[in-house]
């Protein structure tokens, strides 16, 4: 009977540590600022430094090919259609470095709410005799589901934030072919087959170069 009576205020006294330890835990981590631990370091930035540093010699060679065709475009479409074209990508490059910093700063936001879940995980398997103990599985399931939840929407605000840029890394160089072209008809008249087959030819090598340069301003700013 001893043992029975000392053992219930224990177990009010461990359902008390262990609520005021997850109260704790959630200020900690309403408080304290984003800290990322070594294991996200090691397991995501490691690769993106890798990912850029293996492909930072395709930026110099983008920028120098898509000068190239500049000129080139200059000389056989006139600088009218050419600005127009670049009218186009003036207009699309804020918006893709406006969204490629809300991309580093959701993937950051994104590394926090996964340390704060394994730091609840790990809480709740260190203390699972406690918890067993004091009844209070329920409490501990609905705060690590609480971190979930928040991990996965944030997650699925990345996956929209890197939809929205490949569309723009897809339809951006289309566009300013097409704007580049219309505007040359509209000013000539007519569009020669010398003159359009050409400006294709050289504007795919513009293609390629715009397609790359925002992905690598992506990943550096990433790697940064």
């Amino acid at each position: 009977m001893k043992d029975v009576r000392s053992a219930a205020p224990q177990a009010s006294q461990n359902s008390e540590n262990i609520g005021e330890g997850q109260m704790l835990l959630d200020t900690h981590s309403q408080a304290s600022p984003p800290h990322i631990s070594p294991e996200n370091l090691v397991g995501v930035d490691v690769k993106r430094i890798v990912d850029f540093i293996s492909a930072s010699h395709l930026l110099p060679a983008s920028l120098c090919k898509l000068i190239i065709s500049v000129i080139f475009l200059c000389k056989l479409m006139g600088w009218q259609s050419v600005l127009a074209g670049v009218g186009v990508l003036v207009i699309m490059t804020p918006l893709n470095l406006y969204l490629s910093k809300l991309m580093s700063t959701a993937q950051c936001a994104l590394m926090h709410l996964r340390d704060q879940k394994i730091a609840v995980v790990n809480e709740a398997l260190q203390g699972i005799r406690q918890i067993k103990f004091a009844a209070s599985e329920h409490q501990w399931l609905k705060t690590i589901e609480n971190v979930r939840e928040s991990e996965l929407k944030k997650q699925f605000y990345c996956f929209i934030l890197r939809t929205a840029l490949v569309g723009i890394w897809t339809l951006g160089p289309v566009m300013i072919s097409a704007v580049a072209l219309t505007v040359h008809t509209l000013l000539t008249g007519q569009l020669l087959p010398s003159v359009a087959f050409t400006s294709v030819a050289i504007l795919s090598q513009v293609e390629g170069s715009l397609a790359i340069i925002p992905k690598l301003v992506m990943q550096m700013m990433e790697a940064a």
